[in-house]
């Protein structure tokens, strides 16, 4: 099967906020756990007991971090970086930029992870700083939906 998927993909404020929360899930929400539990039994008593500190200091954190990332992901889709048409074929992924004149080829080695929900596709970029492209399925035909989902990343 040898078909080409285009898809035209902005940074939206949802896309931001989508792939910030799947990385902060990764990556960092068992870290703050761990340093919760740590300051709990460092400091048990600091809201009464082990529990209650934990679970304030994890609550805590949690709600900073997520403000942050809603705040950042709001800045971020106010500069509106990346707008491009997005071209999927079996060998490759072609992106023609809408915003600046530049086409970019890439394989499929780009894509280091490719996440498949009820709501939509996360395709996790294997770069740095973590980039992560979100599109929904509402917005996809059902050849293409069966395309990302019979597609393994290499």
């Amino acid at each position: 099967m040898d078909s080409t998927i285009t898809i035209h993909l902005q940074s939206t404020f949802n896309a931001i906020l989508t792939g910030k929360f799947y990385n902060f899930t990764k990556r960092s929400l068992w870290r703050y756990m761990a340093a919760s539990v740590l300051f709990a039994f460092a400091k048990p008593d600091f809201f009464g007991t082990f529990f209650t500190t934990f679970l304030y200091f994890f609550c805590g954190v949690i709600g900073v971090a997520f403000i942050a990332m809603y705040l950042s992901s709001k800045y971020m889709a106010n500069k509106n970086l990346f707008d491009a048409d997005v071209e999927f074929t079996n060998e490759q992924i072609t992106i023609r930029h809408r915003n600046k004149d530049l086409i970019e080829t890439k394989d499929w080695l780009w894509i280091k992870a490719l996440k498949s929900s009820k709501d939509g596709f996360l395709l996790e970029v294997n770069q740095w700083p973590p980039f992560f492209i979100h599109f929904s399925k509402k917005a996809l035909t059902e050849e293409q939906i069966e395309f990302f989902e019979n597609r393994e990343v290499l």
